[in-house]
């Protein structure tokens, strides 16, 4: 993907932003079959660039991903078919973040992230 696939403008103005971040950062969020959404959190946590993972309540999704790769290629050609390709994950989203890092708990604004 390059920025001249962007039609946006709003979204080619942040794929320049994450394109020139030190590391891309993506959340995917992940419905499972019933009762497998500790051992997909488990399975996706083995994955070359998968940071952590969680399991959530009270939400649609049952397993959050934060993603570190250095930029979209990774992401979409080597985390994400990985992610798709495991037994009982249904449906993931993707959301690429972009911009600054805000900490709630020191209330600092960073550039980078964690």
């Amino acid at each position: 993907m390059d920025v001249n696939s962007v039609s946006n403008i709003t979204q080619r103005g942040f794929f320049e932003q994450a394109q020139g971040a030190e590391k891309l950062h993506a959340y995917v969020l992940i419905r499972c079959d019933l009762g497998f959404a500790t051992s997909v959190a488990e399975a996706i946590s083995q994955i070359v660039g998968v940071h952590c993972t969680a399991e959530l309540l009270g939400s649609p999704y049952d397993v959050i991903a934060l993603v570190r790769v250095p930029g979209f290629r990774e992401l979409a050609e080597e985390v994400l078919p990985e992610i798709n390709g495991l037994d009982h994950v249904k449906n993931p989203t993707t959301a690429v973040a972009v911009g600054r890092h805000y900490s709630v708990g020191s209330r600092k604004v960073q550039d980078g992230w964690p």
